[in-house]
């Protein structure tokens, strides 16, 4: 989340400085294959630009606002220093709503932006059936199917060298996104709008939470939140109050009635 009140960022679109125009930016990155490595990017990017000392007109200015303009963006860190974005954004489209006087760019990284070329042949990607081939190459190879330029990388150590598998179906991208997902290998489009990748080294986390809540609702029954409760494992969930316990009231006073069977023989006794 940019805090565009600080003005603590710098914004170029085709060239030009718009950091001081710029009202929002939003947007999400999406994890594209598998549930460990594979291809994550920037997508539903949304720049809205009011008017400002550059003037803003989309229907005029159809070389500046055209899909795959760069848009470069300069986040300010906590020592002042000017640092870019991690992801290069390039323009998918741009509207002008004269009403409001402001511009709103949809905006995504060059890996949303790819054509999604579907993989007719795998000897498009410059592979051999048979030859054992780097997964590297292979990602590199697709990825320069849709257009998209990589820098050296290395990917995680669980495959090295391979036969190229069939890609025949589905699309490069989606090829390269299951390859970096096989080798346990993330990979994105880095600031300088090339494809960067890094094997996944995330190691296992341990933590104590501490709950202590604010309000206390009592419930129907007499119930009463636990004060303390340990969960076997490595978390140890404590809860806290501050509030007095519950007090149950006392139940209504219950009256029974009893009847007494006596023998014939006490019967007559009592006569």
């Amino acid at each position: 989340m940019l805090n565009e009140a600080a003005r603590r960022y710098l914004l170029s679109i085709g060239g030009v400085d718009y950091s001081k125009q710029m009202v929002s930016l939003t947007g999400t990155t999406a994890h594209l294959s598998g549930q460990a490595g594979g291809l994550c990017q920037f997508e539903g990017g949304s720049l809205v630009l009011d008017e400002g000392a550059n003037s803003i007109n989309v229907d005029l200015d159809i070389e500046l606002f055209k899909p795959r303009t760069p848009i470069v963006l300069k986040v300010s860190n906590q020592l002042g220093i000017f640092e870019d974005f991690p992801h290069l954004l390039a323009i998918e489209r741009a509207s002008y709503d004269r009403a409001s006087r402001t511009t709103t760019i949809q905006c995504a990284d060059r890996l949303a932006l790819s054509p999604e070329r579907e993989a007719t042949s795998i000897f498009a990607i410059g592979v051999s059936i048979g030859t054992p081939l780097s997964a590297n190459s292979i990602v590199a190879n697709c990825l320069a199917a849709t257009g998209i330029n990589t820098k050296p990388f290395i990917v995680g150590a669980s495959l090295i060298t391979l036969v190229p598998p069939d890609i025949s179906r589905g699309n490069y991208r989606t090829a390269a996104a299951d390859m970096l997902d096989a080798t346990e290998t993330v990979g994105w489009i880095d600031a300088d709008g090339e494809f960067t990748a890094r094997p996944l080294d995330l190691e296992p986390l341990s933590a104590d939470f501490v709950v202590d809540p604010s309000v206390f609702e009592p419930v129907d029954l007499g119930q009463s939140p636990s004060e303390e409760s340990d969960v076997s494992g490595s978390f140890n969930y404590v809860y806290e109050r501050d509030d007095p316990p519950t007090v149950v009231s006392d139940s209504p006073e219950i009256r029974t009635e009893s009847t007494t069977f006596l023998t014939t023989a006490e019967q007559r006794e009592q006569q």
